[in-house]
């Protein structure tokens, strides 16, 4: 298992124990499940993610994770068209879908691994494939309108 990137950690201080384990949970859960895959990390204005990709960009990103004041979403880009029969996805936008984590718990559920593997097998994989790595998004210039540092 590769470490979080230690700007990830940092970014995620100012939240509360519960959502900073969730995230890193999370994040834990993808990385494991496509090693090859690049990170994306983010500290965006209204959230703390992270992302894989199998280019170096987001744009062809396949899952996020984003850390909010109060939760975490763990986001599917091309959730819209996924095999759903029980519902769960949330989100309303054309492509991307959503499952908001309660618990340390809802990752374990062998749906959520369901949606995942969708996921994973509709990623968009350059050939020739390229060396995964960590890409920075800092959003320097942004107000930040989330948990404050502590």
């Amino acid at each position: 298992m590769r470490p979080s990137p230690p700007e990830y950690l940092a970014w995620l201080e100012p939240y509360s124990d519960a959502v900073r384990e969730l995230a890193l949970a999370a994040r834990e859960f993808a990385v494991s499940r496509a090693p090859d895959a690049t990170e994306i990390v983010a500290n965006a204005t209204y959230a703390v993610s992270m992302g894989l990709s199998y280019t170096h960009t987001h744009v062809k990103g396949f899952i996020y994770v984003a850390a909010y004041r109060d939760y975490v979403n763990f986001g599917f880009t091309y959730g819209a068209s996924f095999d759903d029969p029980e519902g769960r996805l949330q989100g309303t936008g054309n492509q991307s879908r959503h499952i908001k984590l309660r618990s340390l718990a809802d990752l374990d559920d062998p749906y959520f691994s369901f949606l995942f593997d969708q996921a994973l097998n509709r990623a968009h994989r350059p050939d020739p494939p390229l060396e995964p790595t960590v890409v920075l998004m800092k959003y320097e210039s942004v107000a930040k309108r989330r948990p404050t540092p502590r």
